[in-house]
């Protein structure tokens, strides 16, 4: 909770007002459970309008956000082999479409 409380008065100091939109990373293997606690804990802490995604689908709106992307729908795919999990997101995009088609999560065997 002292985090969420001192990463939003970092967050409007930086931003210079109030920001009304906030994206959380979270890894795929997080539960429904684990997602909507972390939106209650930003709420208690006066984060509101949080919008929890998956590492896989956040890479994906960051490749759209830095690529020069083709008239025609492409398909892309990003791989993400962490640890314990891996994660392969496979989404269409192109200059008017970005859609994910498909989100695949693996636990790797820890024994």
């Amino acid at each position: 909770m002292i985090f969420l409380l001192s990463l939003l008065e970092s967050l409007y100091t930086q931003a210079q007002r109030n920001v009304s939109l906030t994206v959380s990373q979270v890894p795929a293997a997080y539960t429904t459970e684990q997602r909507q606690s972390l939106r209650l804990a930003a709420e208690i802490a006066g984060i509101h309008n949080v919008h929890v995604l998956s590492d896989g689908l956040c890479a994906c709106i960051c490749y759209v956000a830095t690529h020069e992307l083709p008239d025609t729908p492409t398909v892309i795919a990003v791989v993400d082999v962490g640890h314990r999990f891996a994660t392969v997101t496979i989404a269409r995009v192109s200059k008017v479409c970005f859609h994910v088609i498909a989100g695949i999560f693996y636990l790797h065997n820890t024994q």
